[in-house]
């Protein structure tokens, strides 16, 4: 949708985009409390997007169309840093 956006309008702002909240972005965690609860003893894959489809498979919901494309995405920043300078990191990113 931004993509079309920024095409459309010629717009080109920086911009940091932030989405609600979806089982997908904290899979591991949604997978290790539902195995909990049904009290399976099976193994979880390590593998972050082997986890996710085998989310999509239990729950029957679909992947969103962003976690199926973050699979090929290029890596554009490949930075750490402590929350505390979080901040300054996006700051510098933006500029």
């Amino acid at each position: 949708m931004y993509r079309g956006y920024r095409q459309s309008s010629g717009d080109q702002t920086k911009t940091v985009i932030a989405s609600t909240a979806s089982p997908y972005k904290f899979s591991r965690s949604v997978m290790e409390a539902v195995c909990s609860l049904d009290h399976s003893e099976e193994k979880l894959p390590e593998d972050e997007f082997e986890l996710i489809d085998k989310m999509e498979q239990l729950s029957g919901v679909p992947q969103p169309m962003a976690v199926k494309e973050i699979r090929d995405a290029a890596i554009l920043h490949n930075r750490q840093c402590s929350p505390e300078d979080m901040e300054n990191m996006v700051r510098e990113i933006l500029k």
